[in-house]
């Protein structure tokens, strides 16, 4: 007769032998069911592996690969610029652990991957931005989603960059610019100061003017928390981008920082979700001539009343798309400019330019100091794309289902297309410095079905701020071009600060 303990032992063998055997059930029969799809991901594996063996790139370590190189998060753009400047660049393969990257940091390439619909897909890394951003503008994939992705942008981009809504957006813009001048005014004859603390109010003003229709600064003069928090959470994106073992969403929620992601996005969520419910609350059909002044919520809310093409889910999506586009992108390229002004005195000719809003395209020298800047400090510096189907490149055919990381930041400062890349030389992009200049060496906004939503939006921002600026103060500092330490997220940033001083000046009428 069995003791206790033995019959104890006896189950405990046979639950543990029939869930053994349950295991293996489900395995097999996750592998009879998706058997066609294992097959296809091993071959198309194999492929990869074979054409990454046909290309030139850093050596690799076990498992890892050449993830140690940019474990500094902030400077990986960095890291593989350099590397193609070692490779005279061309095109070269990276390791990110157990993930292929095929780095293009020539025009030639860039050229025909921009302009191909077998490359409009954003790479797997993207994915990395839910659930902050779920099938928005900025990470749509997949048939489904790029047919959804494509109607989208048809009806926002308009929004930000048709001729229509311009002129209300130069009225906004000025009128915040002589905000940002009546702020400036404590600094005059203060000293150095970084400028990044007056920028972020100026861009975040006017990002959520643009958006949602309020200012970003509260009552107590502090900006709003949904603009730091935005940042900060882009930045545990990015920090979680170069790390595979936290893509699973699972493991990156139990260290401090997806903890305090979580958190972030949640609050954001909460942000977005009762404007919208207040917009909805408070709709009445708009007029067809109303529509060019409504901020893009109301827009997009009436656009869903009248159609029902849209959810308010998605447009809560789409507005944390846009607000990444217009507020991370601007903010960074502000201050940089700015900096980049107060370095070169001999920038500061086009304070006699008259700023009235029609003219503003006319500011020709300005034009050219902008275009050096975002030279300089691409907006974009990596481009991350992933092939649908085989393209074929000056260099190599990209296989199918190819991680590609084009690299503008690689690209503007390669010698072979820019003199003394590494100087702020405005005039090299008069017309005829320009002239026999591959048309994708610079590559401000993208291009193709994914570029930027914008370009004529940021670019008015840029101008009309900085000749608002100029007309009432100096700029000058201590900072040296070649002392800037870089670094790279969404944007380009400075690590070492903006620091400028003030001086008034009267201009004669």
């Amino acid at each position: 007769m069995m003791s206790w303990l033995q019959s104890v032992s006896l189950i405990q063998d046979n639950f543990f032998t029939l869930g053994f055997f349950v295991v293996v059930l489900i395995i097999l029969r996750g592998f009879l069911r998706y058997r066609e799809d294992i097959q296809q991901f091993l071959e198309d594996r194999g492929k990869l592996v074979k054409f990454a063996a046909t290309l030139p790139g850093p050596k690799t370590l076990p498992l890892i690969g050449n993830a140690l190189a940019i474990r500094d998060t902030e400077k990986a753009i960095l890291t593989l610029s350099k590397m193609s400047r070692d490779m005279n660049g061309e095109t070269f393969r990276f390791w990110l652990g157990p993930f292929l990257k095929i780095v293009v940091p020539n025009p030639r390439d860039i050229q025909i991957i921009i302009s191909s619909s077998k490359a409009a897909h954003k790479d797997d890394v993207y994915k990395l931005m839910e659930p902050g951003v779920v099938g928005g503008l900025i990470n749509a994939n997949g048939d489904y989603s790029m047919t959804k992705f494509l109607a989208h942008k048809k009806l926002i981009q308009p929004m930000l960059n048709g001729g229509l809504v311009m002129d209300r957006f130069a009225k906004l813009f000025n009128f915040k610019s002589r905000g940002l001048v009546k702020r400036l005014e404590e600094k005059v004859d203060t000293g150095e100061f970084d400028v990044i603390e007056f920028i972020t109010s100026f861009i975040g003003d006017i990002t959520l003017e643009t958006l949602v229709g309020r200012p970003a600064i509260l009552e107590n003069g502090e900006v709003m928390p949904f603009l730091t928090e935005t940042q900060t959470a882009l930045h545990a994106t990015i920090y979680r981008m170069a790390r595979p073992w936290l893509y699973p969403y699972s493991l990156f929620c139990i260290t401090k920082k997806g903890r305090e992601y979580s958190e972030i996005i949640k609050r954001a969520h909460e942000f977005i979700d009762d404007n919208v419910s207040q917009a909805v609350d408070n709709y009445k059909p708009a007029k067809t001539e109303d529509i060019i002044n409504m901020p893009l919520l109301h827009f997009l809310v009436d656009h869903m009343m009248k159609t029902q093409e849209l959810t308010p889910v998605e447009i809560r999506y789409e507005l944390i798309t846009v607000f990444i586009a217009i507020f991370e992108t601007l903010e960074g390229i502000s201050c940089l400019l700015i900096l980049m002004i107060a370095m070169h005195p001999e920038a500061q000719v086009m304070r006699n330019e008259t700023i009235n809003e029609p003219e503003t395209k006319r500011l020709n020298y300005l034009d050219l100091v902008i275009r050096e800047t975002i030279r300089l400090f691409p907006v974009g510096p990596v481009l991350p794309r992933k092939t649908t189907d085989e393209i074929k490149l000056s260099t190599c055919t990209l296989p199918k289902n190819c991680s590609v990381m084009m690299l503008p930041f690689a690209v503007h400062r390669d010698p072979k297309y820019w003199s003394e890349p590494d100087k702020f030389i405005p005039e090299r992009f008069t017309p005829e410095n320009s002239k026999d200049r591959h048309p994708y060496a610079y590559i401000p906004f993208s291009g193709g079905p994914r570029s930027c939503l914008g370009p004529r939006y940021a670019l008015m921002v840029l101008r009309i701020m900085v000749a608002h600026l100029l007309r009432s103060y100096e700029l000058t500092t201590s900072m040296k071009i070649d002392n800037l330490q870089l670094i790279t997220h969404i944007s380009t940033r400075s690590l070492n600060g903006h620091k400028i001083s003030v001086k008034k000046i009267e201009l004669s009428n």
